[in-house]
């Protein structure tokens, strides 16, 4: 999950699998697969980032685990 925050400043955590799209009208408006949609302060370049540490650290730890048998 990433945390983003909403326009009025409260903290939001996104699952990143349930995303279906990000758009800029200029606020930054997430839509989710179940249709609700929510605007929020980041950028869509900052969320995306915020994706892209998920899904590293996912996968970082995907590695370990399977190292450690």
């Amino acid at each position: 999950m990433i945390k983003v925050t909403r326009i009025n400043n409260t903290e939001l955590y996104l699952n990143y699998f349930q995303v279906e799209s990000i758009e800029a009208h200029p606020d930054t408006v997430i839509t989710m697969m179940n249709g609700n949609r929510y605007m929020v302060r980041e950028k869509p370049e900052e969320v995306f980032a915020a994706f892209r540490r998920f899904l590293a650290s996912t996968v970082a730890e995907g590695i370990k685990l399977s190292k450690e048998g």
